[in-house]
């Protein structure tokens, strides 16, 4: 397996760990503010903003990375998450798993295997 894809995993988590601290400082700063009942639209701008990137952009390609190392290991889905976890970006995992792998595959090929690996049971 590639270290360059455990590198993109660990930054993933070293990200949304910062992000997760500056949200918290935000809304420090925002509790300060109307306390003082000054205006908290940009902070609260930037706190949503901030929320919604980690969960919504950096949470969801660390689950597809966590899941194209799992496939690469040859780890079995149902042991990687549990049954009836929520949709699964089959295209990025198997975009990773071409640019990461060792053995080439077009597109098709990538996408039919990480099709195969979700859907056989563990």
């Amino acid at each position: 397996m590639s270290y360059q894809l455990k590198i993109k995993f660990l930054s993933l988590a070293a990200e949304a760990r910062v992000i997760k601290a500056q949200e918290k400082r935000t809304l420090a700063q925002m509790r300060k503010r109307r306390a003082k009942q000054k205006p908290v639209g940009k902070l609260e701008f930037q706190w949503s903003s901030m929320r919604d990137h980690r969960r919504f952009e950096v949470r969801v390609e660390a689950r597809a990375t966590h899941l194209a190392r799992a496939f690469l290991k040859g780890m079995p889905y149902r042991k990687v998450e549990k049954e009836g976890s929520s949709h699964v970006r089959t295209r990025r995992i198997a975009a990773m798993v071409r640019k990461y792998g060792k053995v080439k595959m077009t597109e098709d090929q990538s996408i039919e295997a990480v099709n195969d690996w979700l859907e056989v049971e563990g």
